[in-house]
Order: structure tokens, then C-alpha cells, then sequence
């Protein structure tokens, strides 16, 4: 069976890229293999249906997945099963705006960019509420804009992945 690996930043640079691996598979079955630092989570949607349109058998966590790489997992999971090795961390958080102090920038765009990420947060609220069993105190967490961490256990129990993969030596 063919495989992708999705292991960098997932944004306009790098998303095409992976969209043409899976479009290169012709309709092949294939597993995709993620650890990813994070990225754009407005580009994440697009992938998503790239993969949900695909021959995606599974996906396994091989290394830690970080903010826009969960809101894929989120949004895969719903169709595929999802696996990762046990030793995975997931690090969860909302996206932020970020403006240098050396930039002017208008007011009515402010107001827009600020609109617009908290119109991408509450759909990654939404999302994980609807998609996982993660506990109130840990959405109230997010809320504030704290990061959070989950490992092992908490992973299955909370429904952000399947199961983990067993090592056989």
C-alpha cells in the first residue's frame, strides 16, 4: 500500500504540495502518516476534502501533532480511522492574530481580521465538542487562549484518535 507523509507546517506553501501527492495516487488506497508542527488553520479545510475525496484508508500519528494539524485530524475522523503511536503528544490551541507593533494597519481591517479569527475559533470549538468527549474545563481552557497538551490515554478517551498502533519486535 502507498503512503503520504504530512510533516511540516501546513499552509499555502506546503498543502498544494500535498494535494498533488494525493492527486498523483490516481485513486490508489493509500495511508497517510502526520506529525506536523502546526500551521494556517484556514488552509486545513481544503486538505481535508482533498483526503476525504480520496482512497485514505487510515491515519497514523508517527510524531507530535501540533494546533492546525489537530483540526485535521478532527476533521478526518469523522470518515477515517485514526491511529498513533503512543508516545504522541497533541497540542491543542485557537488561532491568534498576530500584528507587529511597526505595521499600520486600518481600522476597519482590524476589525475584519479580528472577526474573522473568532469566527475560526468557534468553528474549532464547535468541532471539538461535536467531534471528541473533551471535558467542559479543558474548551474553558482553550477559551482563554491557554495551550493545552494531551497524551497517551487522554487521547483515546477524549476521541481524538482510535486506538494506538501496537509495536510488534
Amino acid at each position: 500500500m502507498k503512503y503520504i507523509l504530512i510533516n511540516e507546517e501546513l499552509d499555502n506553501e506546503t498543502i498544494p504540495t500535498y494535494i498533488k501527492e494525493i492527486e498523483d495516487l490516481q485513486g490508489e488506497e493509500y495511508t497517510l502518516f502526520i506529525t506536523t508542527m502546526g500551521g494556517f488553520f484556514y488552509a486545513v479545510p481544503v486538505l481535508a476534502e482533498v483526503i476525504l475525496d480520496s482512497n485514505c484508508r487510515k491515519v497514523i500519528c508517527v510524531g507530535d501533532v501540533n494546533s492546525a494539524g489537530v483540526y485535521l485530524l478532527l476533521l478526518l475522523k469523522q470518515q477515517i480511522r485514526v491511529m498513533a503511536y503512543p508516545y504522541v503528544t497533541m497540542n491543542i490551541h485557537l488561532t491568534k492574530l498576530h500584528i507587529q507593533d511597526d505595521i499600520m494597519v486600518k481600522q476597519d481591517d482590524l476589525v475584519n481580521s479580528i472577526n474573522s479569527v473568532n469566527l475560526y475559533n468557534h468553528q474549532i470549538i464547535d468541532l471539538l465538542v461535536k467531534t471528541t468527549k473533551i471535558p467542559s474545563n479543558i474548551v474553558e481552557r482553550l477559551e482563554k487562549e491557554e495551550e493545552v497538551y494531551l497524551m497517551g490515554a487522554q487521547l483515546v478517551d477524549f476521541g481524538f484518535i482510535d486506538g494506538f498502533v501496537e509495536f510488534n519486535i
